[in-house]
């Protein structure tokens, strides 16, 4: 059975947050013994960087992906690559399985933490 992992980014300390999760009205609350957090969820994707990374939503990737990002897409039903807003493949441009058997795929960053590797 595959194993569910979610992770946060905290804007306020600007740090990721790994906890387990509850969600009240689409948001989830990650908590410690002291603080309690909004954030939106980040769900890992089952695959890997060339580095043995988690790939989840919301990661940037570089290389040949540069300005790209992983996101859930609802009309497929599935993890794809998005270039702001559009998702790749729902454009017919690019297809999951070509990325993920990619063995060069590198995460840079992430939308909540490194804005400004987004594409625009």
């Amino acid at each position: 059975m595959k194993e569910f992992k979610f992770r946060a980014w905290d804007r306020k300390n600007k740090s990721w947050i790994y906890s387990d999760h509850n969600t009240e009205n689409g948001i989830a609350w990650f908590w410690d013994m002291v603080h309690k957090y909004q954030c939106h969820v980040m769900q890992f994707t089952g695959i890997l960087d060339r580095h043995g990374k988690e790939i989840y939503d919301g990661d940037c990737i570089g290389g040949i992906y540069t300005g790209l990002h992983v996101g859930w897409c609802d009309k497929c039903g599935s993890f794809q690559l998005f270039g702001c807003p559009y998702c790749f493949c729902c454009e017919g441009d690019l297809q999951w399985l070509e990325f993920v058997n990619d063995e060069e795929k590198e995460i840079i960053g992430n939308i909540y933490a490194n804005i400004e590797l987004t594409a625009v």
